[in-house]
């Protein structure tokens, strides 16, 4: 009955030149005021905002837009492994349009082209399914800020 009472923000991108002039808290002003006045499931609206905010960490415009800062989280590591070894699993049914829209767009076609990676870093470099599997299992949230820092 509940579940769906949370609302994220999974991204508020502003183009570097423009960063700075606060268009990302006009952003995040906006998309609360959208959840306040019209997102709704079932007639009940959502109790909880959520913004991942640059990679997971906590950023200042999300504040001075009325954000509240509560914690760290674990992010998505354990949830793009589940997602890689459900895809790398039924590749077939993904390409045929079995599983995924041939119309998706926005983050399916983003994990659709990490499992083609995946599959490719199988056949050009000789790496198993498993292998690369247990490698993005091992992933953690600071080994992947470094990496893309």
């Amino acid at each position: 009955k509940y579940i769906n009472l949370m609302v994220r923000i999974a991204r508020c991108v502003v183009y570097p030149e423009f960063r700075g002039l606060g268009l990302g808290q006009t952003l995040v002003k906006y998309a609360v005021e959208f959840v306040k006045t019209r997102w709704q499931t079932s007639k009940y609206l959502p109790f909880f905002l959520e913004i991942s905010a640059d990679m997971l960490r906590f950023v200042p415009f999300a504040e001075k837009a009325g954000m509240v800062f509560i914690g760290e989280t674990q992010g998505n590591l354990n949830r793009v492994y589940k997602d890689m070894e459900y895809l790398t699993r039924n590749a077939d049914r993904v390409r045929g349009g079995e599983i995924v829209s041939q119309e998706s767009s926005g983050i399916v076609d983003q994990q659709v082209a990490r499992m083609n990676r995946i599959l490719s870093l199988i056949e050009k470099r000789g790496l198993s399914r498993d292998d690369i599997l247990r490698r993005l299992k091992r992933l953690s949230r600071d080994q992947v800020l470094r990496d893309f820092a």
